[in-house]
């Protein structure tokens, strides 16, 4: 497996080239595109060495920050916790990863002895030994992914995924959150425009579900995310609304960012639910949830105006005096279930617990 693959601007090429070497003599192997063979294919070569290294370096500079592929590369990482980026040259970041530790070697010409260049080689190789305790492994189904000659998945006989331990009762907060474009216009877009809509909201989404002990599981402009599990969280509903209050907030403040860059107005609609559940580890980590929580937590989110956080009366029984809260219509019961009570959060109580 692949230590680091360097992401960066073909015209940034011999800079990448001292990060190589560096790395090099440092005892850590590289994956950059000098490294293709003559008849690979360049993005299912590229693709897969992104998604099994154990550390992502991007070098962002001035036409780097602007490059298609190297933003698609860096939101993979960050995905995959495997993003370690550096400022090759002073330059405004896209805005997805402004809250991104960075190394700044703006001015670097290849010294081996430059403190900078020392500290940050200390930093990659952390990511990497933590990525090889971890057993990383590259991720296989990415919400999206980038371009690939990869035959589809399906096409291809898999083994079934062995569980690894046994599952348990617990009490879980769902929470369900869709993109979506002001106006409905989103299913009128290109695929491919939607696509880079999606990947620059996701770091920040994930990033306001995973800081508060959430999970993020992506599909297209949907995530679904779990508070409670496999850490239990005592007050995993307040959690979760509070996750729900910052991803409204992130996107609010990407609003310049799509107008912009796609001529859009991106929110979202946040559902969320707090019920018993059977839970366990499935092949590969994934978490295998039986009951109702997370159709619940969808069908709160799928009524829930635009813009806004809504929950459940059981969450509200766990939440009683943290938020401001308005009591919103019943969603009617779909083929014999319940009706559910629904509120909309409005803020958290300032006098609320932290």
């Amino acid at each position: 497996m692949t230590d680091i693959f360097l992401s960066y601007n073909r015209d940034d090429q011999a800079l990448a080239k001292h990060f190589a070497e560096g790395f090099v003599a440092h005892g850590l192997n590289v994956w950059w595109d000098t490294t293709l063979r003559a008849g690979e294919a360049y993005d299912e070569v590229t693709e897969t060495a992104l998604r099994s290294a154990k550390a992502v370096v991007v070098l962002w500079s001035t036409r780097s920050i602007v490059s298609r592929w190297v933003r698609a590369e860096a939101t993979v990482a960050l995905r995959n916790g495997t993003l370690v980026p550096c400022m090759i040259e002073p330059c405004d970041r896209p805005i997805m990863f402004e809250l991104t530790q960075t190394g700044d070697l703006a001015g670097w010409t290849g010294a081996a002895n430059d403190p900078r260049w020392l500290a940050f080689v200390a930093d990659v190789k952390t990511r990497v030994a933590r990525a090889a305790a971890d057993g990383h492994a590259p991720s296989k189904n990415g919400p999206t992914p980038l371009p690939t000659l990869s035959p589809p998945s399906d096409a291809i006989p898999q083994p079934a995924s062995p569980r690894t331990g046994q599952s348990e009762r617990r009490h879980l907060t769902f929470l369900s959150c869709r993109l979506e474009e002001t106006g409905g216009s989103a299913a009128l877009r290109d695929p491919e425009d939607w696509q880079a809509i999606v990947q620059m909201a996701e770091p920040l989404v994930t990033e306001a579900l995973t800081s508060l002990g959430g999970t993020a599981t992506w599909h297209s402009g949907e995530v679904a995310s779990i508070f409670g599990y496999l850490v239990a969280q005592e007050d995993a509903a307040e959690r979760a609304i509070r996750a729900g209050l910052a991803i409204i907030a992130a996107l609010a403040g990407l609003r310049d960012a799509f107008s912009a860059e796609h001529e859009a107005a991106v929110t979202a609609r946040i559902g969320i639910h707090s019920a018993m559940a059977l839970v366990g580890l499935a092949g590969h980590g994934a978490i295998e949830v039986f009951g109702d929580g997370p159709v619940t937590a969808a069908r709160a989110r799928a009524s829930a105006p635009p813009q806004a956080v809504v929950f459940t009366a059981d969450v509200a029984e766990l939440v009683a005096g943290v938020f401001n809260h308005e009591a919103l219509p019943a969603v009617q019961p779909i083929d014999g279930a319940a009706v559910i009570t629904m509120f909309r959060a409005v803020s958290a109580r300032p006098d609320g617990r932290n």
